[in-house]
């Protein structure tokens, strides 16, 4: 059996540093310009996975959350916009599909 850890925590403190808050307009993170076209998706492959663990363990582990029980993708969603914050998601996928544009021109 193959363990899966979840860390949200961790993807929100990075999603911060990269991106900036999204509650305070004026604090900007580093950006995203120094990735490569790789690594921009290897970064948007990773809060995606993060999301969709945050559902198997739901779905895996019976437990009472506040998460609504769902059939399709909604679970992985809400589950990320708990952990990390709708806001500050939507801004960190913005920039990377924003950066892959502006500076690797795909």
């Amino acid at each position: 059996m193959q363990l899966r850890i979840r860390h949200p925590a961790l993807f929100k403190s990075v999603a911060e540093h990269l991106v900036g808050s999204s509650d305070d307009p004026h604090m900007t993170g580093r950006g995203l310009e120094g990735f490569s076209a790789q690594g921009l998706g290897n970064l948007a492959w990773s809060y995606a996975r993060q999301a969709q663990l945050g559902a198997d363990v739901i779905s895996r582990d019976d437990v009472e959350t506040i998460v609504p029980s769902s059939s399709g993708r909604l679970s992985h969603y809400i589950t990320s916009y708990i952990d990390i914050g709708e806001s500050l998601l939507r801004k960190l996928f913005k920039t990377i599909a924003e950066t892959d544009l502006e500076v690797h021109g795909v």
